[in-house]
């Protein structure tokens, strides 16, 4: 049998043995980037372990997935997209140790094993790691701009099999993205708990969309006479204790899938519906604003889809309006700008949320069709006893004013806030001290008045 084995080996051509080598290379290697595999990864992980396991040493596992790599690769096309990759690969080849093996799992997904790493020497690789993948990347004309999220687990500390040494660096790389992005963790044991606790929302989040489990809140707008300028329009939820779930937690996480979408048809048909409802009992409502999510305003059909469900509630287009956060709005200014002028040409009104959250300026946002700006919280919520938010406040009025925008302000809680925006000439303010949000069956005696008495405007 050795025999006829050799014989056959030694029949071999070069070509075939070179054919031989490609087929090796390709079953052990990531075909864009060059890199290990999944399956080539893993076998060298679990040799590192039982290596590591001999000589009492330590390793690590660090997991990095690209921060709105989608968005990238969906407004710029998978050509970018690829280019990105390649260009991320190469940095994590030249800022590890020869000893090191780095690999693409899938997508914007990559892996580092670190071998005989302690638990001293993996912050400092980590932001090493960070720091050169949070660089420019300069890709033909484009100048792109990513982070990573990272996830860190360690063998012994955390785990000894390859499997759960990878799944608690996942755990740990979703806990960083939880965060904002842009950083490193370590992997803890109570981030299972918040893994498992993530997943849960998400399903009961599909069984409430199913459940019709959801109901609006309106918040009412007013302008400094107290005159009622506007609702908008806050979803909530409420478990079958009647326990309420935070939009904020709940909204994240449907963002992360791909839920966001369909509650957001959801938001635009009840408003809608809620409109009409008025409009048939004799009620003309004010323009109902509606929080656009950064996936939303990637559908290339939303302009359409918007337009349809106007037309089927047989609702004026000048009585909606779209707010979009900063953030979202500065994803891809491009993308942003063609989606607002498609909903401008219906006559919706268009309006920046959280405006100042984000840290960009209103030049950058010069290009975007909008009606209106809206003042972050954050900056409201102090204007009577910080100088600094009052000189922010004071300076976005203005440019605001300059570029033909509306100003709100958001989260006027307190007489003094209401007192100083007036005299700042802020054109509307909600929160608290105007009206708290409620359901639409219980206002339709304050939309036929018109006015809210406010205890500042007199």
């Amino acid at each position: 049998m050795a025999w006829l084995v050799l014989n056959q080996v030694g029949q071999l051509t070069e070509r075939q043995f070179i054919l031989l080598g490609e087929q090796h290379h390709q079953a052990r290697h990531d075909a864009l980037t060059g890199l290990f595999n999944r399956k080539a990864f893993m076998h060298r992980l679990e040799l590192a372990i039982a290596e590591a396991q001999d000589e009492d040493a330590s390793l690590a596992v660090l997991l990095l997935d690209l921060d709105r790599f989608k968005t990238i690769n969906d407004s710029l096309g998978h050509g970018v997209g690829d280019l990105l990759l390649i260009e991320v690969a190469e940095r994590l080849r030249r800022h590890v140790r020869a000893a090191d093996t780095v690999a693409r799992l899938s997508g914007d997904e990559f892996v580092v094993l670190l071998p005989s790493a302690t638990e001293q020497d993996v912050p400092s690789i980590a932001a090493k790691l960070l720091d050169a993948l949070s660089a420019p990347y300069a890709l033909g004309d484009r100048e792109l701009r990513t982070t990573p999220s990272i996830g860190i687990s360690l063998c012994p500390r955390d785990a000894d099999s390859a499997d759960n040494l990878l799944k608690f660096a996942d755990t740990a790389m979703y806990a960083a993205k939880a965060q904002g992005g842009c950083c490193f963790l370590d992997f803890k044991p109570e981030m299972n708990h918040a893994a498992t606790e993530r997943l849960r929302i998400e399903y009961r989040l599909r069984e409430a969309l199913e459940q019709k489990a959801f109901v609006l809140n309106f918040q009412p707008k007013v302008d400094m006479r107290g005159q009622l300028t506007g609702l908008e329009a806050l979803i909530r939820w409420a478990n079958p204790d009647d326990i309420p779930i935070e939009p904020q937690e709940f909204i994240a996480i449907a963002e992360e899938s791909s839920l966001i979408d369909e509650i957001g048809d959801w938001v635009i048909r009840e408003v809608c519906r809620h409109l009409r409802e008025w409009l048939d009992s004799g009620i003309r409502p004010p323009r109902v604003a509606i929080n656009l999510s950064s996936r939303q305003l990637r559908q290339t059909n939303l302009a359409h889809k918007v337009a349809r469900i106007l037309n089927q509630a047989a609702v004026a287009s000048d009585l909606l309006e779209f707010e979009i956060t900063e953030t979202a709005a500065m994803e891809n200014t491009l993308t942003a700008a063609q989606r607002l002028r498609e909903l401008g040409a219906l006559g919706v009104t268009l309006s920046i949320d959280d405006f100042g959250s984000g840290y960009s300026s209103l030049s950058h946002l010069r290009s975007l069709p909008l009606d209106a700006l809206k003042i972050d919280r954050s900056f409201v919520r102090d204007i009577a006893t910080d100088a600094n938010d009052l000189a922010i406040a004071r300076g976005t009025i203005a440019l605001a004013h300059g570029l033909g925008l509306r100003v709100v302000a958001e989260g006027v809680e307190t007489v003094a806030q209401w007192k100083l925006l007036r005299e700042l000439g802020c054109d509307e303010a909600q929160g608290f001290l105007i009206a708290r949000p409620a359901r639409a069956e219980t206002l339709g005696d304050l939309i036929r008045a018109g006015r809210i008495a406010i205890p500042a405007a007199a």
